[in-house]
């Protein structure tokens, strides 16, 4: 009765375990409390102040974001160039 007992909760954490890998393999997320809950909500938050610092750049200041790309300038229209007669 003793070692079936002992084999049963044996098997259990392995199974325990087992899950747990899988869950971890597959992507899945790992129960660490509060500072993981914490973890994840200031990275959601931080995501969000990016989110909101590209659009600003592009609604209002979209030469500096332009230069931030690496994107050249574009050309004014209308002038020619200057030709030496």
């Amino acid at each position: 009765m003793v070692t079936s007992v002992a084999a049963t909760e044996a098997q259990a954490r392995d199974d325990s375990r087992e899950r747990s890998r899988d869950a971890e393999a597959r992507g899945g997320e790992r129960e660490d409390g509060i500072v993981g809950e914490l973890h994840e909500g200031l990275s959601n938050f931080l995501m969000m102040i990016v989110g909101l610092h590209v659009a600003y750049l592009f609604l209002f200041k979209r030469p500096l974001a332009r230069f931030m790309l690496f994107i050249a300038a574009p050309k004014p229209r209308g002038v020619a160039p200057d030709r030496a007669s």
